[in-house]
Protein backbone atom coordinates (compact mmCIF):
# COMPACT_ATOMS: atom_id res chain seq x y z
CA UNK A 1 0.00 0.00 0.00
CA UNK A 2 1.42 3.52 -0.97
CA UNK A 3 1.34 4.94 2.44
CA UNK A 4 2.15 8.70 0.55
CA UNK A 5 -0.98 8.29 -1.20
CA UNK A 6 -3.52 7.82 1.93
CA UNK A 7 -2.11 11.05 2.92
CA UNK A 8 -4.26 12.46 -0.26
CA UNK A 9 -7.17 11.27 1.76
CA UNK A 10 -7.71 14.04 3.86
CA UNK A 11 -9.02 16.06 0.72
CA UNK A 12 -11.47 13.82 0.32
CA UNK A 13 -14.09 15.91 2.85
CA UNK A 14 -12.86 19.33 1.43
CA UNK A 15 -13.28 18.24 -2.20
CA UNK A 16 -17.00 16.83 -2.01
CA UNK A 17 -17.79 19.73 0.58
CA UNK A 18 -19.62 23.43 0.06
CA UNK A 19 -16.92 25.38 0.90
CA UNK A 20 -17.62 27.63 -2.20
CA UNK A 21 -14.67 26.97 -4.35
CA UNK A 22 -14.54 27.59 -8.07
CA UNK A 23 -15.30 25.34 -10.67
CA UNK A 24 -11.77 25.18 -11.62
CA UNK A 25 -10.62 24.47 -7.92
CA UNK A 26 -13.32 21.30 -7.25
CA UNK A 27 -12.11 20.18 -10.59
CA UNK A 28 -8.48 19.62 -9.96
CA UNK A 29 -9.30 18.65 -5.77
CA UNK A 30 -11.65 15.18 -6.95
CA UNK A 31 -8.67 14.63 -9.55
CA UNK A 32 -6.43 14.59 -6.96
CA UNK A 33 -8.73 12.50 -4.71
CA UNK A 34 -8.72 9.80 -7.86
CA UNK A 35 -4.80 9.19 -6.94
CA UNK A 36 -5.49 7.65 -2.56
CA UNK A 37 -8.40 6.02 -3.89
CA UNK A 38 -8.15 4.55 -6.89
CA UNK A 39 -4.94 2.92 -4.80
CA UNK A 40 -7.63 1.90 -2.00
CA UNK A 41 -10.02 0.23 -4.43
CA UNK A 42 -6.65 -1.59 -5.53
CA UNK A 43 -6.25 -2.67 -2.18
CA UNK A 44 -9.52 -4.15 -1.34
CA UNK A 45 -10.02 -5.90 -4.48
CA UNK A 46 -6.31 -7.51 -3.84
CA UNK A 47 -7.69 -8.45 0.03
CA UNK A 48 -11.16 -9.82 -1.53
CA UNK A 49 -9.14 -12.01 -3.64
CA UNK A 50 -6.73 -13.00 -1.18
CA UNK A 51 -9.75 -14.23 0.89
CA UNK A 52 -10.83 -16.22 -1.85
CA UNK A 53 -10.40 -20.09 -1.21
CA UNK A 54 -11.17 -20.29 -4.81
CA UNK A 55 -7.88 -19.22 -7.61
CA UNK A 56 -10.26 -19.40 -9.94
CA UNK A 57 -12.84 -17.05 -8.26
CA UNK A 58 -10.28 -14.96 -7.03
CA UNK A 59 -9.06 -14.67 -10.84
CA UNK A 60 -12.38 -13.25 -12.54
CA UNK A 61 -12.90 -10.70 -9.71
CA UNK A 62 -9.67 -9.19 -10.17
CA UNK A 63 -10.37 -9.34 -13.73
CA UNK A 64 -13.78 -7.61 -13.40
CA UNK A 65 -12.64 -5.10 -10.60
CA UNK A 66 -8.96 -4.02 -12.04
CA UNK A 67 -10.78 -1.21 -13.86
CA UNK A 68 -13.24 -0.29 -11.37
CA UNK A 69 -12.43 3.01 -10.80
CA UNK A 70 -12.39 3.92 -15.19
CA UNK A 71 -16.06 2.08 -15.00
CA UNK A 72 -17.40 4.42 -12.38
CA UNK A 73 -15.99 7.68 -14.01
CA UNK A 74 -17.08 5.99 -17.22
CA UNK A 75 -21.06 6.28 -15.83
CA UNK A 76 -20.92 9.45 -14.28
CA UNK A 77 -19.50 10.68 -17.82
CA UNK A 78 -22.34 8.93 -18.70
CA UNK A 79 -25.03 10.46 -16.58
CA UNK A 80 -23.80 13.65 -17.96
CA UNK A 81 -23.92 13.37 -21.51
CA UNK A 82 -20.21 13.56 -22.01
CA UNK A 83 -19.80 10.91 -24.21
CA UNK A 84 -16.50 12.52 -25.51
CA UNK A 85 -15.09 12.00 -22.61
CA UNK A 86 -16.14 8.58 -22.23
CA UNK A 87 -14.13 8.24 -25.69
CA UNK A 88 -10.95 10.18 -25.01
CA UNK A 89 -10.98 8.68 -20.84
CA UNK A 90 -11.08 5.17 -22.97
CA UNK A 91 -7.88 5.86 -25.30
CA UNK A 92 -5.82 7.92 -22.64
CA UNK A 93 -5.80 5.12 -19.99
CA UNK A 94 -5.09 2.30 -23.15
CA UNK A 95 -2.37 5.26 -23.88
CA UNK A 96 -0.87 5.80 -20.47
CA UNK A 97 -0.49 2.08 -19.35
CA UNK A 98 1.03 1.26 -22.83
CA UNK A 99 3.06 3.68 -22.80
CA UNK A 100 3.98 5.88 -19.72
CA UNK A 101 3.07 3.01 -17.03
CA UNK A 102 4.90 0.41 -18.70
CA UNK A 103 7.86 3.00 -19.68
CA UNK A 104 8.42 4.04 -16.24
CA UNK A 105 8.74 -0.06 -15.35
CA UNK A 106 11.16 -0.69 -18.38
CA UNK A 107 13.48 2.78 -17.30
CA UNK A 108 13.00 1.74 -13.46
CA UNK A 109 14.51 -1.63 -13.89
CA UNK A 110 16.97 -0.25 -16.67
CA UNK A 111 18.80 2.10 -14.54
CA UNK A 112 19.54 -0.96 -11.90
CA UNK A 113 20.11 -3.57 -14.39
CA UNK A 114 22.22 -3.18 -17.84
CA UNK A 115 19.64 -5.02 -19.31
CA UNK A 116 16.03 -6.28 -18.77
CA UNK A 117 15.05 -9.36 -19.42
CA UNK A 118 11.79 -10.82 -19.28
CA UNK A 119 8.76 -13.49 -20.70
CA UNK A 120 7.88 -12.42 -23.62
CA UNK A 121 4.43 -14.55 -24.12
CA UNK A 122 2.55 -12.40 -21.58
CA UNK A 123 3.33 -9.30 -23.23
CA UNK A 124 2.73 -10.48 -27.05
CA UNK A 125 -0.73 -12.15 -26.55
CA UNK A 126 -1.65 -8.74 -24.29
CA UNK A 127 -0.59 -7.01 -27.37
CA UNK A 128 -2.51 -9.75 -29.95
CA UNK A 129 -5.49 -8.71 -27.90
CA UNK A 130 -5.24 -4.73 -27.82
CA UNK A 131 -4.82 -5.11 -31.42
CA UNK A 132 -8.03 -7.14 -31.46
CA UNK A 133 -9.52 -4.75 -28.73
CA UNK A 134 -8.89 -1.72 -30.81
CA UNK A 135 -10.40 -3.08 -33.56
CA UNK A 136 -13.74 -2.56 -32.23
CA UNK A 137 -13.12 0.76 -32.10
CA UNK A 138 -11.01 1.42 -35.53
CA UNK A 139 -12.99 -0.64 -37.74
CA UNK A 140 -17.05 1.10 -36.91
CA UNK A 141 -14.57 5.14 -37.19
CA UNK A 142 -13.48 4.33 -40.60
CA UNK A 143 -17.15 2.41 -41.54
CA UNK A 144 -18.83 5.48 -40.69
CA UNK A 145 -16.06 7.85 -41.94
CA UNK A 146 -16.30 6.17 -45.28
CA UNK A 147 -20.27 5.61 -45.15
CA UNK A 148 -23.36 7.40 -45.06
CA UNK A 149 -25.03 6.77 -41.87
CA UNK A 150 -28.70 6.73 -41.36
CA UNK A 151 -29.58 8.48 -37.70
CA UNK A 152 -28.82 5.87 -34.84
CA UNK A 153 -27.15 3.67 -37.25
CA UNK A 154 -23.99 4.35 -35.55
CA UNK A 155 -24.96 3.86 -32.15
CA UNK A 156 -26.60 0.22 -33.17
CA UNK A 157 -23.58 -0.40 -34.89
CA UNK A 158 -21.27 -0.03 -31.86
CA UNK A 159 -23.63 -2.16 -30.17
CA UNK A 160 -23.24 -4.72 -31.71
CA UNK A 161 -19.66 -4.48 -32.19
CA UNK A 162 -19.77 -4.54 -27.93
CA UNK A 163 -21.71 -7.41 -27.40
CA UNK A 164 -18.69 -8.95 -29.45
CA UNK A 165 -15.76 -7.23 -28.12
CA UNK A 166 -17.52 -8.25 -24.54
CA UNK A 167 -18.26 -11.94 -24.97
CA UNK A 168 -14.09 -12.12 -26.28
CA UNK A 169 -13.01 -10.12 -22.72
CA UNK A 170 -15.39 -12.90 -21.38
CA UNK A 171 -13.24 -16.13 -23.25
CA UNK A 172 -10.40 -14.05 -22.39
CA UNK A 173 -10.89 -14.60 -18.16
CA UNK A 174 -12.11 -17.79 -19.15
CA UNK A 175 -8.37 -18.55 -19.52
CA UNK A 176 -7.41 -16.63 -16.66
CA UNK A 177 -9.45 -18.35 -14.68
CA UNK A 178 -8.21 -22.27 -16.04
CA UNK A 179 -4.65 -20.54 -15.91
CA UNK A 180 -5.23 -19.55 -11.74
CA UNK A 181 -6.93 -22.89 -10.91
CA UNK A 182 -3.45 -24.75 -12.42
CA UNK A 183 -0.36 -25.14 -10.40
CA UNK A 184 2.30 -22.40 -10.82
CA UNK A 185 5.62 -23.17 -12.05
CA UNK A 186 8.50 -20.86 -10.62
CA UNK A 187 11.44 -19.93 -12.23
CA UNK A 188 14.93 -19.79 -10.50
CA UNK A 189 15.74 -16.44 -10.89
CA UNK A 190 12.07 -14.69 -10.00
CA UNK A 191 9.46 -16.51 -7.85
CA UNK A 192 5.56 -14.93 -7.36
CA UNK A 193 4.98 -12.66 -4.68
CA UNK A 194 2.03 -14.06 -3.01
CA UNK A 195 0.01 -11.57 -1.12
CA UNK A 196 -1.71 -12.56 2.29
CA UNK A 197 -4.89 -11.20 3.44
CA UNK A 198 -4.19 -8.72 5.97
CA UNK A 199 -8.27 -8.06 6.94
CA UNK A 200 -11.05 -10.74 7.06
CA UNK A 201 -13.53 -11.62 4.06
CA UNK A 202 -16.10 -9.17 5.51
CA UNK A 203 -14.01 -5.88 6.07
CA UNK A 204 -12.67 -6.23 2.20
CA UNK A 205 -16.25 -6.10 1.32
CA UNK A 206 -17.29 -2.88 3.42
CA UNK A 207 -13.70 -1.33 2.73
CA UNK A 208 -14.47 -2.13 -1.27
CA UNK A 209 -18.64 -0.74 -1.22
CA UNK A 210 -17.55 2.38 0.59
CA UNK A 211 -14.46 3.14 -1.18
CA UNK A 212 -16.57 2.54 -4.77
CA UNK A 213 -19.45 5.30 -2.81
CA UNK A 214 -16.64 7.44 -2.32
CA UNK A 215 -15.44 6.94 -6.21
CA UNK A 216 -18.53 7.88 -7.41
CA UNK A 217 -19.09 10.94 -5.80
CA UNK A 218 -15.60 12.12 -6.34
CA UNK A 219 -16.44 10.87 -10.23
CA UNK A 220 -19.92 12.98 -10.55
CA UNK A 221 -18.16 16.01 -8.82
CA UNK A 222 -15.33 15.58 -11.42
CA UNK A 223 -17.59 15.50 -14.12
CA UNK A 224 -19.49 17.75 -13.44
CA UNK A 225 -16.87 20.60 -13.12
CA UNK A 226 -15.30 19.87 -16.36
CA UNK A 227 -17.52 21.82 -18.31
CA UNK A 228 -16.75 25.13 -16.45
CA UNK A 229 -13.13 24.02 -16.18
CA UNK A 230 -13.20 24.02 -20.29
CA UNK A 231 -15.08 27.79 -20.51
CA UNK A 232 -12.68 29.17 -17.78
CA UNK A 233 -9.35 27.96 -18.90
CA UNK A 234 -7.16 26.41 -21.55
CA UNK A 235 -8.22 23.23 -20.44
CA UNK A 236 -10.12 21.49 -23.04
CA UNK A 237 -12.56 18.49 -22.58
CA UNK A 238 -10.58 15.97 -24.43
CA UNK A 239 -7.02 16.92 -22.59
CA UNK A 240 -8.74 16.60 -19.71
CA UNK A 241 -10.06 12.92 -20.76
CA UNK A 242 -7.17 11.65 -22.85
CA UNK A 243 -4.51 12.92 -20.52
CA UNK A 244 -5.88 13.91 -16.91
CA UNK A 245 -7.92 11.36 -16.26
CA UNK A 246 -6.17 8.66 -16.71
CA UNK A 247 -2.85 9.73 -14.92
CA UNK A 248 -4.71 10.28 -11.69
CA UNK A 249 -6.04 6.44 -12.32
CA UNK A 250 -3.15 4.92 -12.78
CA UNK A 251 -0.36 6.90 -10.56
CA UNK A 252 -0.71 3.96 -8.19
CA UNK A 253 -0.16 1.57 -11.40
CA UNK A 254 3.03 3.15 -12.29
CA UNK A 255 4.33 3.21 -8.78
CA UNK A 256 3.22 -0.67 -8.66
CA UNK A 257 5.41 -1.88 -11.53
CA UNK A 258 8.11 0.56 -10.57
CA UNK A 259 8.45 -1.22 -6.67
CA UNK A 260 7.70 -4.89 -8.46
CA UNK A 261 10.39 -4.31 -11.12
CA UNK A 262 13.52 -3.26 -8.58
CA UNK A 263 12.34 -6.03 -6.52
CA UNK A 264 13.33 -8.43 -8.99
CA UNK A 265 9.13 -9.03 -10.70
CA UNK A 266 9.91 -7.81 -14.20
CA UNK A 267 7.74 -10.16 -15.15
CA UNK A 268 5.19 -9.45 -13.42
CA UNK A 269 5.44 -5.77 -13.59
CA UNK A 270 4.69 -6.05 -17.12
CA UNK A 271 2.07 -8.05 -17.41
CA UNK A 272 0.24 -5.77 -15.44
CA UNK A 273 0.90 -2.66 -17.59
CA UNK A 274 -0.13 -4.97 -20.63
CA UNK A 275 -2.81 -5.88 -19.34
CA UNK A 276 -4.43 -3.34 -18.04
CA UNK A 277 -4.55 -1.21 -21.39
CA UNK A 278 -5.99 -5.01 -22.85
CA UNK A 279 -8.74 -4.77 -19.85
CA UNK A 280 -9.81 -1.31 -21.16
CA UNK A 281 -9.93 -1.85 -24.51
CA UNK A 282 -11.76 -5.52 -24.35
CA UNK A 283 -13.79 -4.49 -20.91
CA UNK A 284 -14.78 -0.79 -19.91
CA UNK A 285 -15.07 0.41 -23.91
CA UNK A 286 -18.18 -2.32 -24.53
CA UNK A 287 -18.71 -1.52 -20.48
CA UNK A 288 -19.08 2.39 -21.98
CA UNK A 289 -21.22 1.79 -24.82
CA UNK A 290 -23.64 -1.56 -23.01
CA UNK A 291 -23.62 0.93 -19.84
CA UNK A 292 -25.23 3.77 -22.45
CA UNK A 293 -27.74 0.91 -23.92
CA UNK A 294 -28.77 0.25 -20.28
CA UNK A 295 -29.21 4.25 -19.67
CA UNK A 296 -30.71 4.79 -22.67
CA UNK A 297 -27.59 7.32 -23.75
CA UNK A 298 -26.47 7.35 -27.23
CA UNK A 299 -22.69 6.42 -26.82
CA UNK A 300 -21.44 5.29 -30.16
CA UNK A 301 -17.52 3.81 -30.87
CA UNK A 302 -17.32 6.41 -33.68
CA UNK A 303 -13.74 8.33 -32.59
CA UNK A 304 -11.65 10.73 -34.70
CA UNK A 305 -9.32 9.63 -37.18
CA UNK A 306 -6.19 10.92 -35.27
CA UNK A 307 -7.35 9.00 -32.32
CA UNK A 308 -7.04 5.73 -34.39
CA UNK A 309 -3.84 6.19 -35.84
CA UNK A 310 -2.15 7.83 -32.32
CA UNK A 311 -3.55 3.75 -30.86
CA UNK A 312 -2.69 1.99 -33.55
CA UNK A 313 1.30 3.36 -33.52
CA UNK A 314 1.03 2.92 -29.90
CA UNK A 315 0.23 -0.39 -29.88
CA UNK A 316 2.75 -1.69 -31.94
CA UNK A 317 5.53 0.46 -30.97
CA UNK A 318 4.92 -1.25 -27.57
CA UNK A 319 5.11 -4.66 -29.38
CA UNK A 320 8.49 -3.40 -31.47
CA UNK A 321 10.35 -3.56 -27.80
CA UNK A 322 8.28 -6.52 -25.85
CA UNK A 323 8.90 -8.40 -28.96
CA UNK A 324 12.44 -10.27 -28.01
CA UNK A 325 12.07 -10.13 -24.29
CA UNK A 326 14.79 -7.60 -23.85
CA UNK A 327 15.25 -3.67 -23.59
CA UNK A 328 17.01 -1.55 -21.46
CA UNK A 329 16.25 2.26 -20.02
CA UNK A 330 16.71 3.38 -23.68
CA UNK A 331 13.54 1.96 -24.32
CA UNK A 332 11.87 3.05 -21.46
CA UNK A 333 12.84 6.26 -22.48
CA UNK A 334 11.13 5.84 -26.31
CA UNK A 335 7.94 4.95 -24.56
CA UNK A 336 7.75 8.03 -21.89
CA UNK A 337 9.06 10.04 -24.78
CA UNK A 338 5.89 9.08 -27.34
CA UNK A 339 3.86 9.55 -24.33
CA UNK A 340 4.79 12.78 -24.14
CA UNK A 341 4.69 13.79 -27.78
CA UNK A 342 0.71 12.48 -27.35
CA UNK A 343 0.19 14.92 -24.16
CA UNK A 344 1.68 17.87 -26.29
CA UNK A 345 -0.45 17.12 -29.51
CA UNK A 346 -4.06 17.02 -27.31
CA UNK A 347 -2.94 20.31 -25.55
CA UNK A 348 -2.99 22.24 -28.95
CA UNK A 349 -6.33 19.97 -30.36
Amino acid sequence: MLQWANLLLILVPIALGDFGFDATTVFFLNLICLVPLSQLLSDATEQLVCNMSSASLGALINASLNNATEMIVTVSSLRAGLYGVVKSAMLGSILSNLLAVLGVTIMAVGFKYSKVVFRVQEPIFSCSLLLLGSMSFVFPTLFFYTNQMEAGSAVSISRAVSVVTALTYAAYVMVQMVQAARPHEHTSDEQDEQPEAMVTLSVALGLLGVVTVAVGMVSDALVGSIQAVEDSTTLTARFVGVILLPTAGNVQGALQGVVLARRGGTNVAIALAMSASTQVALLVLPFAVLAGWCMDKPMDLEFDLLEVCIMILAVLVAFSIVVDGRASWIHGYLLISSYATITILFWHV
